[in-house]
């Protein structure tokens, strides 16, 4: 048998939504950064996969800063030339790291391609529990037989339904039966 949809987690899938949105605008910031600075795109999965100044600096120094005497401050020729913030580019990594641990498996995941979702919506659903497959048949039974009777006779209360049928929740949804459906946390 199929597995049923019962529910769907909303509220942490417009929460990791948000998360990604948040990681896809600082992976274009630090892409734009980085490659202002240095002049050409930059190998943003080994940038992002150390510390992104350090990588700045040992880039444009490999291509900028080969003739100089070693003696010289290859992070302050950087910052000097380019006008690059490195504080800034370190703040956007902290925060891109520390989202990505947030959202855990459904991190974005960086290539050499770009970046990438890794949001499967799937995921959200909440599934029937199979063990309660008959007691949630018998409840879809009694909401189609109200919608049933509704059509011929004008049903009592919703807080009547609510105390006699704790399979029963509030619904938000106003093309609900008496704004009454089923509770899909009691089939979980």
């Amino acid at each position: 048998m199929s597995k049923i949809v019962i529910d769907f987690k909303d509220v942490e899938y417009k929460k990791v939504k948000q998360h990604e949105q948040n990681i896809f605008f600082i992976y274009e910031m630090l892409k734009e950064l980085s490659s202002s600075a240095i002049g050409k795109n930059v190998d943003m999965v080994k940038m992002l996969s150390e510390d992104a100044s350090k990588y700045l600096v040992d880039t444009y120094a490999e291509l900028y800063l080969k003739d100089r005497p070693e003696h010289l401050d290859r992070r302050e020729m950087l910052v000097r030339h380019t006008k690059i913030n490195l504080l800034r580019v370190m703040e956007l990594q902290n925060e891109m790291n520390k989202l990505t641990k947030v959202m855990g498996e459904h991190a974005p995941v960086v290539t050499d391609k770009g970046i990438k979702s890794n949001i499967k919506k799937k995921e959200f659903n909440v599934y029937l529990n199979e063990s309660k497959r008959d007691h949630y048949q018998a409840v879809v039974n009694l909401l189609n037989a109200m919608g049933e009777v509704e059509v011929y006779t004008k049903l009592g209360s919703t807080a009547n339904l609510m105390r006699s049928f704790r399979d029963l929740k509030m619904s938000s949804d106003s093309s609900v039966l008496n704004g009454v459906e089923i509770n899909p946390q009691l089939f979980m």
